[in-house]
């Protein structure tokens, strides 16, 4: 008796996988974006936490008992968390002579933008 094989077909098409591998590359590249973003956005929260520090301790400076808002330092450069900040302090007069506003603007010391500004009024001498 002769035996007749039938070939039936099992697996997928080629077409069909690299359908699938596309799919997958597409999940993969999105995921990859979603995590370079967080990681950006943690580094931009982390570098406003530390500013944020760095410029109320500058403000701090100029309503300690027995300090002048005219001796205090204007500018200056603080390092922190293995970064170097700058930082400068504005003295601004108000419709109020006996009143200054305190103005403090903190940055990387590679960069130009202003990471945190911080304000506050003292009375003036």
């Amino acid at each position: 008796m002769n035996k007749i094989h039938r070939y039936t077909t099992r697996g997928f098409t080629l077409i069909e996988v690299l359908v699938s591998i596309s799919i997958f590359s597409l999940v993969i590249l999105s995921l990859i974006s979603i995590q370079t973003q967080t990681l950006n956005n943690n580094n931009n929260l982390s570098n406003y936490f530390f500013a944020s520090i760095i410029a109320e301790n500058q403000l701090i400076k100029s309503f300690r008992p027995g300090s002048s808002v005219l001796d205090n330092i204007d500018k200056g450069t603080v390092s922190m968390v293995g970064k170097t900040w700058n930082w400068n302090k504005d003295i601004i007069p108000t419709d109020n002579p006996l009143v200054v506003k305190l103005n403090v603007n903190v940055w990387l010391s590679n960069q130009k933008d202003i990471i945190y500004s911080l304000y506050s009024y003292r009375g003036g001498e």
